[in-house]
């Protein structure tokens, strides 16, 4: 009983720092969203979001930056191009 109170103890301290990862005002670059528990389905919304272009490739959208308006609602303000384009941790691109 004590382990399965430890485990759910920990499930939602692990939920907690997923929903505070996007914080409002700051770019990411979308493999850190990816990495820090968001779906590529998720990035690839908020991708499209006002657009008619939601064919993107996962290269693609792991290496675009996006820009959190508050939490939990990036979406893209550019992409960057392909694998390693990129770079963190205050997102930017690199050319």
């Amino acid at each position: 009983m004590k382990l399965a109170c430890t485990f759910l103890t920990f499930t939602a301290l692990a939920g907690n720092a997923l929903a505070v990862y996007c914080h409002s005002g700051y770019t990411y670059c979308g493999w850190a969203l990816f990495n820090n528990g968001f779906s590529k389905d998720s990035l690839v919304d908020a991708a499209c979001y006002g657009s008619n272009n939601c064919d993107i490739s996962d290269a693609k959208i792991l290496n675009s930056m996006f820009y959190c308006s508050n939490v939990q609602n990036p979406y893209m303000i550019t992409g960057c191009g392909g694998d390693g384009s990129c770079a963190g941790p205050t997102a930017h691109c690199v050319f």
